[in-house]
């Protein structure tokens, strides 16, 4: 088991299919090189600014198949408990108040959080339906 020290957390209502949903996700494992030409970049990777990422450190539950409170969905997150209050705050501001699905990345507590993964800016307007709420402590 890895021990996460902060998650970045997207969040909102995807309207997808499941197998659509978790394609956003998918790496490719026919080329080893990621700066090959012909090496195919997942959707996920694309909109975070990168060409690939360890797909170890993300965690996605199943969409959910009705709309919740924010406060709510957090629980299957890994979110620290004690960041909850934040993130529901920085969903209202962006007018988020139910949803269901989110999926965090989280930092291993060996690595640097800047050294890991920093989300390109400006923050695209959807990942797969959600929203980029932010980087937050892990639990």
């Amino acid at each position: 088991m890895i021990l996460a020290t902060h998650v970045h957390i997207w969040i909102g209502t995807s309207t997808k299919e499941l197998e659509e949903y978790f394609d956003y996700f998918e790496l490719d494992y026919k080329i080893d090189d990621i700066n090959d030409p012909e090496y195919k970049v997942s959707q996920f990777a694309n909109d975070i600014g990168q060409r690939h990422y360890n797909e170890e450190f993300v965690f996605h539950p199943a969409i959910k198949d009705e709309l919740m409170d924010v406060g709510t969905l957090l629980e299957s997150s890994l979110l620290d408990e004690s960041e909850y209050d934040n993130v529901v705050s920085r969903c209202k501001e962006l007018g988020i108040t139910e949803a269901n699905a989110c999926f965090t990345y989280y930092t291993p507590d060996n690595e640097d959080i800047n050294k890991v993964m920093k989300i390109r800016k400006p923050f695209e307007k959807s990942y797969n339906d959600l929203q980029y709420i932010g980087l937050y402590l892990a639990d």
